[in-house]
Formats: structure tokens, sequence, C-alpha cells
């Protein structure tokens, strides 16, 4: 639309800023995409380190995937990555854990793309697995000191 213009218009400042914005658009436009790609792939960093540290294993259960019990797991946000994407690559604010409990978790708040936080997620645990990992409260506690109520400036 820019282009038609700045080849239209009559008035000659609007049609070399519409000039300016065919040519300043496509540019703005790839920064931005590369920027989310690259975001993407820092997310995914950061879910692989969650795996590692936490030993592939959930951290609600105790179990790991074996070959006489195979499970998928997930790397949980505590809080969602879409309302707070500033910590969304943050390894404090990510927990490995099964993937059926990932999605009755999120399923009980009402799908994937409800947001959630690190109160909901405690609620959750200790409301349907009253049996829970100990050290996992602890962890739970230290995330909320360290991440408050998501508002963490990095």
């Amino acid at each position: 639309m820019s282009k038609q213009m700045s080849e239209t218009l009559t008035n000659k400042s609007r049609r070399k800023a519409c000039k300016i914005i065919c040519g300043e658009f496509p540019r703005q436009f790839k920064a931005l995409s590369n920027s989310l790609i690259n975001h993407v792939k820092e997310i995914q960093k950061a879910k692989n380190r969650a795996k590692t540290r936490d030993k592939k294993t959930c951290q609600i259960t105790g179990q790991k995937p074996a070959n006489h019990d195979q499970f998928n797991l997930a790397v949980h946000h505590l809080y969602c990555s879409k309302k707070y994407p500033h910590l969304a690559t943050i390894d404090i604010n990510l927990i490995t854990i099964a993937e059926d409990i990932h999605k009755e978790f999120h399923g009980s708040l009402g799908g994937f793309d409800k947001p959630c936080t690190l109160d909901d997620f405690i609620e959750f645990v200790h409301h349907n697995y009253p049996d829970h990992q100990p050290e996992l409260t602890v962890r739970l506690q230290k995330a909320k000191k360290v991440l408050g109520t998501g508002h963490l400036s990095i």
C-alpha cells in the first residue's frame, strides 16, 4: 500500500514518507521476525538446561523415564511465558515434570492458553500430589522468593 501511495499521491512530502516506509518496513519486519525466532530458540535452550539440571526426572513424582516405564517429560514455566516473556528463559522459572502432569495442570486452569503463575502450580501440586518429592516445596518457595510475582526485571 505504501509503495502504491508513494507513486500516486500528489503531495510530494507524503509521497516521500510513503517511499521511506516502503524501504524501512521490510527491514524492521525482518528484524522483528529474527528477534522472535531467537527468543524461541533461547526458550528451547533454557528448557534443555532445565531437563539436564533436573536429571531428566519428574520433579513432582521423582520418576525417570525407563525402558519398562516410558513417559514423556515436559518443561513447565512456573510463570507462563506468554504473560511473563521476560521470565521465559530464566532457569529458576522452569521445572521438569511428566507430560501427563503438565497437561493435567493446564487442564485444571482451562487450557494451555490460560496464564498461570507459581502460586497456581504450588496449589495444584499440594492438592493433587500431596506425596510429592519433599525437596519440591523448598524449591518452589525459593523460586517464589526470587521471582516474586513474576515482575523480576532482568
